[in-house]
């Protein structure tokens, strides 16, 4: 009876969970533009193509002149994205001053004047949208508006994107000619009233099987198009997340429902840490006045040990004649102390509050110091986990490490650990030298899986 019960939870709660995605999936379609004719498609999809293409040239010069030589570019390119690309199947498009506005406004007013504008021409002129319409040229320049001077630009975004929008403007044509015109429609012929009772109910029959077998396709049209979107935006943590659902021991009436149970669980995971940080915090004071405690206890013992080296000294000059006393000087035992750490800050420092005395296996850095020491050395822990480090190799690696083969990096699967580096603490951070950093390579290893 108890599995029973579980069971039927269950059913309900996937119809719960289908109802809503089949509702969501049907606001989104009602977002999309009503095309009645060739002028309205051409309208619209010229209006959509000089938007994304904007975004698409956006990628390509960040990717040609390199990441570190476009720091405000990449910021403008995000804006852009986030107002205008990202669901720009689910708004009106933004008029062509808008646009305007904002990449001058955003680190790409060049491309405002040598790209959006003519494109923005062309529209205007009404020219024919196709693989031409993309090839303009920079005003009073026979260079054409992809051009990068001194660059090489490969275009890829671009050439990508141009066929995109070709490709559904050309399919709305055709969907448009196969529309029946006012004068091929036929009226309906008037149909007698039906006087056989059977007939009726064989009718509502079939209309009701109709009925429920679209919401079935419907149904199973939304799980697969939010199963597969769910999986792209968690490409790189989608087998993890997977693992960790399995070891759950939870069921769940569609698999991919689990991530956010998983997601929920590391979301409360990360608020109790930031909790704990901020006790700690709370703490710091009390932690520097127990600092300062030893360090002006270490210095008393040092006196000590000095007076104490004085007196034998001292006893050592007097004659043999006289009583020689031997002075046994304890040094302190050094304690070795240990925090491992995920990450560091994006100025390659490290918290001491957020470090752990130990490892989860979830850490890639560790710090070892001697006990009252303000200096330490720092290790790359290497393992399983190192493809998801390379992978975010600009905020795990690059703050921290020396890395040799970082060409490969778009191929590495694994990390050799090399030299250890230095770091000083300051204040509540261990900072580390910037001409002593962690050694690290990438490397490419196959493994074998039984």
């Amino acid at each position: 009876m108890h599995f029973l019960k579980n069971r039927i939870m269950m059913n309900k709660n996937g119809f719960i969970v289908l109802v809503v995605l089949l509702l969501g999936f049907v606001n989104t379609l009602s977002a999309q533009p009503q095309i009645n004719d060739s002028t309205e498609a051409y309208n619209y999809w010229a209006h959509r193509g000089i938007i994304e293409m904007v975004y698409a040239y956006m990628n390509d010069y960040i990717e040609t002149v390199g990441e570190d030589k476009a720091k405000s570019e990449i910021v403008g390119r995000d804006k852009y994205e986030e107002n205008y690309i990202s669901e720009i199947n689910k708004k009106e498009l933004v008029s062509f001053d808008i646009i305007s506005s904002f990449l001058k406004s955003n680190s790409w007013g060049g491309a405002e004047k040598n790209l959006f504008q003519p494109l923005v021409k062309k529209y205007k002129n009404k020219a024919e949208l196709d693989l031409n319409f993309f090839l303009a040229e920079k005003p009073g320049s026979n260079d054409l508006i992809t051009v990068i001077p001194g660059r090489n630009n490969k275009n890829v975004n671009w050439n990508k994107k141009q066929q995109e929008i070709i490709e559904n403007y050309r399919s709305e044509l055709k969907a448009l000619s196969k529309k029946p015109t006012a004068k091929e429609k036929v009226e309906p012929e008037i149909q007698e009233p039906e006087t056989n009772n059977h007939s009726n109910w064989m009718q509502w029959i079939i209309y009701l099987s109709v009925f429920i077998l679209g919401i079935f396709i419907g149904g199973w049209l939304v799980f697969i198009v939010s199963k597969n979107r769910i999986y792209s935006i968690l490409a790189n943590e989608k087998d993890e997340y997977l693992r960790d659902v399995r070891s759950s021991n939870k069921s769940f009436i569609f698999k991919y429902v689990g991530l956010f149970y998983i997601l929920k669980n590391r979301k409360d995971e990360y608020k109790t840490k930031s909790e704990d940080t901020q006790s700690n915090n709370s703490k710091s004071n009390s932690h520097l006045n127990e600092v300062e405690k030893l360090k002006r206890e270490k210095s008393e013992l040092n006196e000590k040990i000095s007076r104490m080296e004085q007196t034998a000294q001292k006893a050592d000059e007097k004659p043999e004649t006289q009583n020689t006393q031997e002075w046994e000087i304890k040094q302190p035992k050094t304690v070795t102390r240990k925090l491992f750490f995920s990450m560091p800050e994006s100025d390659g420092r490290f918290i001491v509050d957020n470090g752990e005395s130990s490892n989860d296996g979830r850490k890639y850095f560790r710090i070892e110091y001697n006990e009252g020491s303000e200096t330490g050395e720092l290790f790359y822990i290497s393992g399983d986990r190192d493809k998801r480090a390379i992978n975010r190799l600009e905020s795990y690696l690059k703050p921290a490490c020396d890395i040799e083969n970082i060409e490969n990096a778009d191929s590495a699967n694994n990390i050799e650990f090399i030299k250890s580096g230095k770091v000083v603490l300051i204040n509540d951070s261990w900072i580390i030298d910037s001409d002593n950093k962690a050694k690290i390579k990438l490397l490419w290893k196959w493994y074998c899986y039984k």
